[in-house]
């Protein structure tokens, strides 16, 4: 979802990254769970996975030209 996003985003627009808190907390998994059913799965190491992605994209200076970290919240700058 994020690539298909990320490519609609233009050089030197932002894209941001909210509620990061329910990645970690199992309590808003099963608030979902309730709300829209299914089988659903809150693996924080996905969210670990994309930032360690945007990172080495940063340094790389191929894309993405910062990230900025807040409470709960990336912001992603695209070169």
């Amino acid at each position: 979802m994020f690539d298909n996003a990320w490519g609609a985003v233009r050089s030197g627009g932002f894209y941001v990254i909210e509620d990061l808190a329910c990645t970690y907390n199992p309590a808003y998994t099963e608030k979902f769970r309730k709300n829209f059913g299914g089988d659903v799965t809150n693996k924080r190491q996905v969210i670990s996975a994309l930032l360690d992605k945007l990172m080495q994209a940063v340094d790389a200076r191929s894309g993405v030209a910062e990230i900025r970290y807040h409470p709960q919240m990336l912001v992603l700058r695209k070169s």
